[in-house]
């Protein structure tokens, strides 16, 4: 049971540390568009982390010849992206189209710091835990998709979030590194 329990709360935290870009362009998009499509850009919201997921599990599962520790040296991968999202954290986000394959595109593009920490984690988990990761991020992300909902109805915390995002995300990433170094064996 304690394994589970890890193993959710690994999957929840690498879900909330990758989420943060695709949360806040996700609340700038709903806020842009009519309630009546809101929807449909949930569920092409959702349909894109999906297919990142299941890349991620594909990706991993080509790597499982490699010892665990070696796929580890990706967790440089979100101490990068970490420096790059400071350096870029008072830069105005561009607005984007409001249209469901729109919605469905921007979450896959901001998908690299998913597959960066992602990959390694369901690769490290083992086929059980695995599974178990997979529908926590799963299950995240419908979490997600009704928060962004509510929050898009409150105009403030809609215009608030933006700037809050960018200033969290790098310390977010930072955090991912190590976990993923602890999930490889590497700490």
């Amino acid at each position: 049971m304690h394994r589970i329990l890890l193993t959710l709360f690994v999957g929840f935290a690498a879900f909330v540390g990758t989420m943060t870009d695709n949360f806040a362009a996700l609340v700038g998009q709903l806020a842009l568009t009519d309630r009546s499509r809101h929807r449909r850009l949930a569920i092409s919201h959702g349909l894109a982390i999906a297919v990142l997921i299941i890349a991620s599990s594909l990706i991993g599962g080509v790597l499982i010849s490699l010892p665990v520790q070696l796929v580890g040296v990706l967790a440089l991968a979100p101490f990068a992206l970490a420096v790059v999202a400071w350096r870029n954290r008072n830069k105005v986000d561009a607005q984007f189209k409001r249209g469901a394959t729109t919605t469905f595109l921007v979450a896959v593009a901001l998908g690299g710091d998913n597959l960066a920490v992602w990959i390694p984690l369901l690769r490290a988990a083992g086929t059980g835990r695995e599974v178990v990761l997979a529908v926590t991020l799963l299950a995240s992300e419908g979490l997600l998709l009704l928060l962004a909902l509510q929050i898009v109805r409150i105009n403030f915390l809609a215009s608030r979030l933006s700037g809050l995002t960018r200033h969290l995300t790098p310390v977010l990433y930072v955090l991912l590194g190590f976990l993923v170094l602890w999930q490889c064996h590497l700490l």
